[in-house]
């Protein structure tokens, strides 16, 4: 299906929730794009979780996405880790 995609599975940690937010709060787009190799879960997940944290609703990418909730989880905890800091 994913021809010519061999790398080696990675769990999305603590530390890359970091580095997106970082990144994010860096640059602070009005409008964004958001892929991955086969953009089913992972991309949905990391855009609801932005919009999340940016304070708007995340309802879309629910309702129309199946959002790796793993990925969406550590990217909200991360955030509000952040916040409290």
């Amino acid at each position: 299906m994913f021809e010519g995609i061999n790398r080696k599975p990675i769990l999305f940690d603590e530390q890359m929730a970091y580095d997106i937010i970082a990144f994010w709060s860096k640059i602070n787009p009005k409008v964004f794009v958001i892929h991955c190799d086969a953009g089913f879960s992972r991309s949905p997940a990391v855009a609801a979780a932005l919009t999340s944290i940016n304070g708007d609703s995340d309802l879309e990418f629910f309702s129309r996405y199946r959002p790796n909730m793993h990925i969406y989880r550590t990217l909200i905890e991360t955030a509000q880790k952040l916040k409290s800091l």
